[in-house]
Parts: structure tokens; C-alpha cells; sequence
């Protein structure tokens, strides 16, 4: 049987260098699986309630930045100036320099966000532990939003959206 190197660097822990080939391997797989999953589902999906709300929002601020902060509409619009506009401007900037539908386009971004967070997770659980806890940091996150969608109401599943990936960490 080959031998695996040890990497110095591993000392305290023992981990293999390649163990931690195979979880980055693990954690990169699954990313790419996630984007391929987003972008299949690209155009298939219905309106919230409060999306046409947010894109206006949107919009209203595109136009307070535009006229040089003397458009304050945005600030007056339902009590949005309250919760911040960083998604939504960004969906009113890049709405007409895509192809796709205003909510294919704000769903896509939705589903940009979420991917991004779950790979900082993966990144912060493999800084703070080991590659495996990335990976599995990031796989409980996926499985608590699966099982949200699943049919578990929002307020059984709330507080398991930090717990999963928290005590993956704390089991490595």
C-alpha cells in the first residue's frame, strides 16, 4: 500500500494531505452541483408577494442616486428605506443590460447570494477546522434549506439554519 504524506503544518491534527484533497474535492463537487441545480431552475419559478414592492424600491433608488441625492422618493416609499437596498438596486441597475425577465434576472441574483453564502461558510468552517468541516458545514446548510422547502414550517426551521453548520463545526 502507498504511504500518504503528511503535510508539517498538520502536525497537531494528523490530517493527510490527502484527506484535505478530497474534501476540497468533496466541497468543490458540491458547488459546482449547486450552480448547475440554480441554473436549471433558471426561468421556473412564480412571484412572491412582495417582489413587484421591491423592485420598485429598487428603481426608486437607482433614480436617488442618479439625480444626485436630490430624488428622495425612495425614503418615502411603504417603510423600505428601513430594511437597506443593496439587492434591489442591484437588480434595477442590471435589469437592462440582461436578456432575462426582471424576476428571472432578481431570482438568479437571489440564488447568487445563497450560493455565496453557503461557499463563505464552507471557506470559514475549512479556515476555523479542516476542509471536512467545510464541506460539512455547508452540506448541513444546503440540508436545512432542503428540508425548509420540504413543507416544515419557517419557525421549526428557522434557528436550524445556523445550527447545522455550527455543530458540524463543533463535532470536527
Amino acid at each position: 500500500p502507498r504511504r500518504l504524506a503528511y503535510d508539517p503544518r498538520m502536525r497537531k491534527t494528523g490530517a493527510r494531505i490527502d484527506d484535505r484533497r478530497y474534501w476540497t474535492g468533496c466541497t468543490l463537487a458540491l458547488g459546482g452541483a449547486l450552480l448547475l441545480y440554480v441554473l436549471a431552475g433558471v426561468g421556473q419559478h412564480g412571484l412572491s408577494n412582495d417582489e413587484p414592492v421591491q423592485h420598485n424600491y429598487g428603481r426608486l433608488l437607482l433614480e436617488f442616486y442618479r439625480s444626485g441625492f436630490t430624488d428622495l422618493r425612495a425614503f418615502h416609499y411603504v417603510n423600505l428605506y428601513l430594511y437597506g437596498g443593496l439587492f434591489d438596486i442591484l437588480a434595477a441597475w442590471l435589469e437592462p443590460l440582461t436578456p432575462l425577465s426582471v424576476w428571472d434576472l432578481r431570482h438568479l441574483l437571489t440564488a447568487g447570494f445563497g450560493l455565496s453564502a453557503i461557499g463563505a461558510c464552507a471557506l470559514l468552517g475549512r479556515l476555523l477546522a479542516s476542509p471536512r468541516a467545510g464541506f460539512l458545514a455547508a452540506l448541513l446548510l444546503i440540508e436545512g434549506k432542503r428540508k425548509k422547502k420540504k413543507g416544515k414550517s419557517a419557525e421549526a426551521t428557522e434557528s436550524s439554519d445556523a445550527t447545522a453548520p455550527t455543530f458540524a463545526f463543533c463535532l470536527l
